[in-house]
């Protein structure tokens, strides 16, 4: 049995009215499966003194490295293409928001994962 994984995938915002424009006049995010170093970085399981596992997650380092590109999108007049573009933006928090959320949902499998070792150890 093969097993294929798209590597460039494209989504498509609803932030600032996006899905109600015209499709060739939308923008569009095109994102990365996160390399396993870039999973390990961005999800850091700490134990609190009440022996709770709490999972923190560096969404903005999740945005930086699984956003290859933004096509169309502008702010003030300014270009944002990238990952980082979009984070280090101020003004740009409902879509930076969106995409963080989203990519978490992708991750979420190998979160569910580390909370069930977390529950063994």
């Amino acid at each position: 049995m093969n097993y294929t994984l798209q590597i460039d995938n494209e989504y498509i915002p609803e932030a600032y009215g996006n899905k109600d424009l015209p499709s060739d006049e939308q923008y569009s995010v095109v994102w990365t499966w996160p390399s396993a170093d870039d999973k390990q970085k961005c999800r850091k399981m700490r134990v609190t003194s009440s022996e709770e596992v709490i999972l923190d997650i560096d969404y903005g380092l999740l945005v930086k490295k699984c956003i290859k590109k933004i096509v169309r999108f502008n702010f003030n007049g300014n270009p944002i293409r990238t990952g980082l573009d979009l984070w280090n933006q101020n003004g740009l928090s409902e879509l930076a928001d969106e995409m963080s959320t989203f990519l978490m949902e992708k991750l979420k499998p190998a979160e569910e994962e580390s909370e069930e070792i977390a529950e063994k150890n």
